[in-house]
C-alpha cells in the first residue's frame, strides 16, 4: 500500500506557481461598469510531470475574450489526483471586433426568441 501511495505521489509531479510578482492598487479603479465588462479566459493542463498542454498567458485569455483593454486579472489553480490546471481570467473593455460579435449574437437571441422556429446555423452558439 505504501509503495502505491509513493507511486502516486511521483506520477502526480510537483508544481511551483509565483502567484504575484507584481501588485497593483486597484482602489482607485472604477468598477461601477463591471457588469459590461467582457471576460476572457486560458488555462494550462498538467497530466502527471508531463505540461503544459496550451498557454495561460494574459495575452491569450485577452485574445479568446476579444478585449482591449484589460482591467483586471485572476488566477486559479486546481489539482485532481494525476490533472492539474492553472488558469487566468482577465476583465476588461471589449475590442472593436468584440463588440461586433456580441451585437450578433445579441440580434441571434433576439431572432431566436421570436421565431421559436429559428435553427442556428452548424458552429453557431445560442445562449
Amino acid at each position: 500500500m505504501l509503495r502505491i501511495i509513493f507511486l502516486l505521489f511521483l506520477l502526480t509531479g510537483c508544481q511551483t506557481a509565483s502567484h504575484y510578482t507584481h501588485t497593483i492598487d486597484i482602489t482607485k479603479e472604477d468598477f461601477s461598469d463591471a457588469d459590461v465588462w467582457a471576460m476572457g479566459r486560458a488555462c494550462a493542463i498538467y497530466v502527471g510531470p508531463f505540461g503544459p498542454f496550451s498557454s495561460n498567458g494574459i495575452h491569450e485569455a485577452a485574445i479568446k475574450g476579444k478585449i482591449s483593454r484589460v482591467r483586471s486579472v485572476e488566477n486559479s489553480f486546481g489539482t485532481i489526483i494525476l490533472f492539474s490546471w492553472e488558469c487566468t481570467k482577465v476583465h476588461g473593455d471589449l475590442s472593436d471586433v468584440g463588440k461586433i460579435k456580441a451585437a450578433e449574437k445579441h440580434k441571434r437571441k433576439e431572432d431566436a426568441k421570436k421565431n421559436p422556429w429559428y435553427f442556428s446555423k452548424p458552429g453557431e452558439e445560442i445562449d
